[in-house]
């Protein structure tokens, strides 16, 4: 649904038209996924990593439209990661600012796409946020807003003791606590 690398992939509106359809990509595939046959439409999941947490995060809230929401090493406030996160962050942060887009500008692209904006839609009981108590790309701040803005109950936001990248370490864990925490909701 829209050309990913155009000539004019480094223009402001093209940085947001990006990540607006990618929110328009995730649901859309949730709806062709629900009409498969076989398929109960009732548990079907989102995850998403890093900025794909944040897609998913504001999809998630968007759509009542999944079993579980599963959202790994992001959280909300979208802008003050690109403005204060190191490593992958910082390289966004560089590029934009190579291209003239600076703090005020940073908050208005994400806005449109900014979790918190549509948190409080998610429903709690079926959202789980895993976040990285030494995460210097998605501050844990960033993370903990998006817990509390979204009412997670106890035990659904996971602090792991790992940073941005180490995180992967978990990986697999996590993805079986996805699978058995789906398997409960299809139960249900």
């Amino acid at each position: 649904y829209g050309a990913r690398r155009t000539p004019r992939a480094d223009q402001p509106e093209q940085i947001l038209n990006g990540m607006q359809q990618a929110v328009c990509d995730v649901r859309r595939a949730r709806d062709a996924v629900a009409c498969l046959p076989l398929i109960d439409s009732s548990v079907v999941g989102i995850q998403g990593t890093s900025l794909g947490g944040f897609i998913t995060a504001t999809t998630g809230g968007l759509d009542d439209g999944y079993g579980g929401v599963f959202i790994l090493l992001a959280g909300g406030n979208l802008h003050d990661v690109v403005l204060q996160g190191k490593k992958d962050a910082a390289k966004v942060r560089e590029k934009l600012e190579a291209i003239g887009v600076t703090g005020d500008k940073i908050r208005e692209l994400a806005r449109p796409v900014e979790p918190l904006r549509v948190a409080h839609r998610l429903r709690p009981e079926t959202t789980w946020l895993y976040s990285g108590k030494y995460d210097d790309v998605v501050p844990p701040e960033c993370s903990f807003a998006l817990a509390k803005a979204a009412s997670l109950p106890s035990g659904h936001h996971i602090e792991l003791p790992a940073d941005h990248y180490s995180g992967v370490v978990f990986l697999p864990a996590v993805i079986a606590e996805i699978g058995q925490k789906m398997q409960t909701l299809g139960e249900k």
